[in-house]
């Protein structure tokens, strides 16, 4: 019924275009890894794939078939409308879709083309944390601090990590005490999947293999420091970034680095490698006094989205962790090394399914084309960034 439909769909938006343009194919096939090392991925058929364009004029389906006895599928298809648009095939696989790459050549084969889906678990123990990165800031004029973190989660087995039921998180982490304005920031799952509730952070978002990043941020009084942060569980690089020069990070293992920059900021650089469940950084700043001028602090909250922007790119390379038995590919949007293009497509087009399903609230619907808006002027800008001629 769901292929039918997009193919009645196709058709319309078909009829919409105006003109054709270049003819294009994409040819290949939509696999599932194996645990065993080195062996081939498993073809998987009869599964509906579905090609998707998305461009500033219109976006949305354009056609679709079921995968063959070989996991194949193949498309013929032309480039339409504006010419920043951009083509990509998807499936849904128990109930978690996953996409191509971007499809920017007028001919896609074989492992170009490649579709990676996952069975799914509820087990909590395929996830670990590769890195937690906090960043404090200056303090405003009422002496408090806004706080901004990053976190790299990575499933590291073949298997989608959902939640059991929608009160479970598929992961937590508590906040320290007397966090407020929490605020979830750009990352690698929907702002809406990861919350605040009861002091903590939770996570609803299903997580495929490879290495997520989550950013959030929140404010912290005065009274919350000397600030304590425990590991929950063992984290491979536990780093402290604090903006004042007299600050210092204290722990059984904690180095301190050389200092970074962001914009005319100067960061204190405090790192623990491989830190065991149970290991707590003490965050020690200097006392706040009464004199401090709103002058001297002005653009703290700009300083925080900086260094959290710094964060993210000091660590974008640990983002891309081989899954066993897979052959290294970005091929699928949810698998490893994903890009903020693709990440912001696979959003992009989980949102038009959800407008498509007709089953909300006019309310709801109008805050959900909104939040399309942003996100798809967020992708066409993510887009450019990757590649300035496509």
């Amino acid at each position: 019924m769901v292929g039918v439909a997009l193919a009645c769909a196709a058709r319309v938006l078909g009829a919409q275009d105006v003109g054709a343009g270049e003819p294009r194919l994409v040819s290949s096939q939509v696999v599932m890894p194996t645990a065993r090392e080195g062996a081939a991925p498993t073809p998987v058929p009869g599964q509906w794939v579905i090609l998707h364009r998305v461009g500033t004029d219109r976006a949305g389906p354009l056609d679709s078939m079921r995968t063959a006895a070989d996991g194949r599928y193949t498309f013929h298809y032309r480039t339409s409308g504006q010419a920043d648009a951009v083509y990509f095939a998807s499936v849904t696989y128990a109930g978690i879709a996953y996409f191509s790459n971007p499809l920017r050549r007028a001919e896609v084969k074989g492992e170009e083309g490649e579709i990676f889906v996952f069975d799914t678990t509820s087990s909590r123990a395929t996830l670990s944390v590769q890195g937690r990165h906090v960043v404090v800031a200056a303090p405003r004029p009422d002496g408090t601090r806004e706080i901004g973190e990053v976190l790299e989660l990575a499933n590291d087995s073949v298997r989608t990590l959902v939640a059991r039921d929608t009160l479970t998180p598929i992961w937590s982490l508590a906040l320290p005490t007397g966090a407020t304005e929490f605020k979830v920031g750009d990352g690698d799952v929907a702002s809406q999947a990861l919350v605040e509730r009861n002091g903590r952070v939770e996570l609803y978002a299903p997580i495929s293999p490879g290495v997520r990043q989550l950013t959030w941020s929140y404010r912290l009084p005065a009274s919350a420091f000397p600030l304590s942060l425990p590991a929950q569980q063992f984290i491979v690089q536990f780093e402290v970034l604090i903006e004042e020069p007299l600050s210092l990070a204290l722990g059984p293992r904690v180095h301190k680095l050389a200092p970074v920059t962001a914009g005319e900021r100067v960061y204190q650089r405090f790192l623990v490698d491989s830190a065991p469940a149970g290991e707590v950084l003490r965050v020690q700043v200097p006392q706040v006094h009464a004199s401090v001028k709103a002058s001297s602090i002005r653009g703290i909250a700009i300083a925080v989205g900086s260094v959290m922007l710094l964060a993210l790119a000091l660590f974008a390379a640990r983002r891309t962790r081989p899954m066993a038995g897979a052959r290294p590919s970005s091929a699928a949007a949810a698998a490893p090394g994903e890009g903020d293009a693709q990440r912001l497509l696979r959003e992009l087009a989980m949102i038009d399914s959800r407008l498509e399903s007709g089953s909300m609230e006019p309310s709801a619907r109008a805050e959900l084309e909104a939040e399309r808006s942003a996100v798809k002027a967020r992708a066409k800008a993510a887009l450019a960034a990757e590649d300035p001629t496509a």
